[in-house]
């Protein structure tokens, strides 16, 4: 694999074109474009495309021909939704979609398969594709500030995801299927609505960070005393505990003094 630091990046459209079967990395951020450039249809062999800053209002049908591409970075932008071919980027790893206004993913998002990373923060939508859990190779997600209501019972299915940031969105809960995240090691649901976790939360053998600051919880699962591998939590309020009476403070101290030897 090419290490990104020793791809050329090109910054101009027009040298690119002149170098198209060459271009592995393009930036052009921060130009103010309105239109998804049609140029780039040329760069076949495209891996990396920064167009943070821009006002580009809509992704073109033929994106998907850009089967080479593994990072797209579009944060800063107005985009109300991708089209289906988006889902042809079968190599994609990294797409950041911050600060975007998309009010729905398609179906087809679930087809990329080699995504590890994904960034949405102001998004529109309130639920995710049930083919979201096809990504298989997610291993970190950022959907923070946005308008998200509930996770599909798909989620649980994603077998590689360390890393789940869901702050500030709408949540009113988790789904049953989130115990099955075996690989999950940081959970962060600040700022949700969420009043009750799932019993299955127990079972994320994993989990060492699992923060739940401002939500309106009313209690904590008995199971949740099975997460022996938990070292850092955060409740809004102090006082809850599970139905035997343990708190979360202490339980999480008594985890780490183990984990570290003490």
């Amino acid at each position: 694999m090419t290490n990104d630091k020793e791809l050329t990046v090109y910054t101009a459209l027009d040298e690119a074109l002149e170098n198209r079967e060459e271009v592995r990395h393009l930036d052009l951020s921060g130009n103010k474009m309105e239109i998804f450039p049609p140029e780039i249809r040329e760069l076949k062999n495209l891996e990396i495309l920064n167009l943070d800053g821009n006002a580009i209002k809509e992704l073109p049908g033929w994106i998907g021909e850009l089967t080479e591409l593994r990072e797209l970075k579009m944060s800063d932008s107005y985009l109300p939704s991708l089209p289906e071919s988006f889902g042809n980027l079968a190599k994609l790893e990294k797409l950041n979609l911050e600060w975007n206004y998309l009010y729905e993913l398609p179906e087809s998002f679930g087809n990329l398969k080699s995504l590890k990373k994904l960034i949405f923060t102001a998004a529109q939508f309130k639920t995710l594709p049930e083919s979201f859990g096809r990504l298989s190779s997610l291993a970190v997600l950022k959907i923070s500030d946005s308008e998200l209501l509930t996770l599909p019972e798909s989620f649980g299915d994603l077998e590689n995801l360390r890393e789940a940031t869901l702050n500030n969105n709408k949540l009113t809960g988790l789904p049953e299927s989130i115990g099955n995240l075996g690989s999950l090691a940081v959970l962060w649901i600040n700022g949700n609505e969420i009043t009750e976790l799932p019993e299955t939360i127990g079972n994320l053998k994993s989990l060492r960070e699992l923060y739940l600051d401002e939500n309106p919880l009313e209690g904590l699962p008995e199971s949740i005393t099975n997460l022996v591998t938990l070292e850092s939590c955060d409740v809004f309020d102090d006082d809850l505990t599970t139905p035997s009476g343990v708190d979360l403070y202490s339980f999480t101290s008594e985890n780490e003094k183990r984990l570290n030897g003490d």
